[in-house]
């Protein structure tokens, strides 16, 4: 009912309210997928998720061509034929984890469809605890990236074009530290499981140097290849010569957003997030958000620097995120080996 009050043609109308059905029964499967996910992720079974994602690409790449198109005797469907091959996907993708977790070996002794009970508010209130701060940290730096364009969309299609350039190359990389800040996430919590803070501090030492060498070493082909990849997207010299400026920013945002997600990883570990999200907070939005609002659209700090003063906010952002957030982890686990020791002492006497 909501798209009859849009300003939008009949056509648009159309193949919005067609897309939004499909678009429906996909999110109601989606908090089964995660939590499928997150079981197998919890026990450090990845690869069953890395399989199942790669069958719904190419299955997802299938179905949209004959779909949209209107391949096989069907009719071409265009944009909702789209959602509907996404509803199918996400169907096999949640059935495909559900015969998983039923009949694989490593699953079967956590008797997932067993031994139901009525819900457990403790345990409720428990995960919401930890998991409303750990989405609140990611929306609080997503949100500052999902601004940009709305606030630059008046300097230009060029400036536009540039940023989406750089930033979605920039999203493409950031999926190694991604990756292993869940990787950390997993193990520390496994090792705290088993009473050992000491290697969970260790297995984070190990990550944090892995993820620094990643960055630098993805920041340095940002910066060497910074033509090339402007070139890639567009044939347009201004957009190029905007890219490639925007690379520079890019890797030194790659090395402290690196850490930054590293590090809150870990804490994710070791059940630590509140204090995670207000340190985002603080850097993202209270700090840099002003600053690079008045060094990109102001005069305030001189002359107006467009794109580049938010990015350059973005920079100061994970830099003293990334700070913080270091700090924080090396205060955490280190009372959490106090209290290990403790424990020992008393044990001992």
């Amino acid at each position: 009912m909501m798209l009859g009050y849009l300003d939008i043609s009949a056509e648009v109308y159309r193949i919005a309210r067609g897309y939004l059905l499909p678009y429906l029964i996909t999110g109601f499967m989606f908090p089964a997928f995660f939590a499928f996910r997150s079981t197998f992720e919890g026990v450090g079974d990845i690869r069953p998720v890395m399989i199942f994602n790669c069958l719904a690409f190419v299955l997802n790449a299938v179905l949209d061509y004959i779909f949209v198109f209107g391949k096989l005797g069907l009719p071409a469907m265009g944009g909702i034929g789209a959602a509907w091959a996404t509803t199918l996907v996400m169907t096999f993708l949640l059935l495909a984890m559900a015969a998983y977790g039923n009949y694989a070996q490593n699953m079967r002794r956590l008797q997932l469809y067993r031994q139901f009970s009525a819900p457990s508010l403790a345990a409720i209130g428990e995960i919401l605890r930890l998991g409303v701060p750990i989405a609140l940290m990611i929306a609080a730096e997503i949100g500052f990236f999902a601004i940009i364009p709305m606030l630059i969309a008046h300097l230009g299609a060029n400036v536009l074009g540039a940023h989406a350039i750089t930033n979605n190359l920039d999203a493409l990389a950031f999926m190694i530290p991604l990756g292993i800040a869940q990787a950390l996430t997993i193990k520390v919590s496994h090792a705290q499981g088993r009473n050992d803070p000491l290697a969970a501090r260790q297995i984070c030492l190990t990550g944090f140097k892995l993820v620094l060498l990643l960055a630098v070493i993805l920041g340095t082909v940002k910066i060497t290849l910074r033509h090339d990849f402007a070139a890639l997207f567009s044939g347009d010299a201004d957009v190029q010569l905007i890219a490639a400026n925007l690379f520079f920013f890019s890797a030194a945002l790659g090395c402290f957003d690196s850490m930054q997600m590293a590090s809150s990883g870990a804490l994710r570990g070791f059940k630590d997030a509140r204090v995670p999200l207000f340190i985002q907070v603080l850097a993202f939005w209270v700090i840099a958000f002003p600053i690079a609002y008045s060094l990109a659209l102001t005069d305030f700090w001189g002359e107006p620097m467009g794109v580049y003063g938010f990015w350059t906010g973005l920079v100061i952002a994970a830099l003293l995120a990334s700070s913080m957030m270091l700090m924080r982890w090396n205060l955490v686990s280190k009372r959490e080996i106090a209290i290990w020791s403790e424990g020992l002492h008393k044990q001992g006497a």
